[in-house]
């Protein structure tokens, strides 16, 4: 099995943090990683539009090595 984790994290207006975790997997490797990605880019999805003032996620590996991350800042 092959699992990655996708972190997203958000600031309000007032400048608390929140975060969530999502997961995805598969016996497959490559099926692993595609899951992996498309959760992590429908998190980046909701963030470029989100009125959060900071709106990030990272994907990392279940070893703990970062593959990917953006971050969308909106503090207007």
């Amino acid at each position: 099995m092959y699992q990655y984790y996708i972190l997203e994290v958000q600031k309000n207006k007032d400048g608390e943090y929140s975060h969530i975790v999502h997961y995805a997997y598969d016996a497959d490797p490559d099926m692993a990683r595609r899951k992996a990605e498309s959760a992590y880019y429908n998190v980046l999805a909701a963030a470029a539009v989100s009125d959060t003032a900071m709106h990030s996620a990272v994907l990392v590996s279940a070893e703990g090595f970062p593959v990917l991350n953006e971050c969308y800042i909106n503090e207007k």
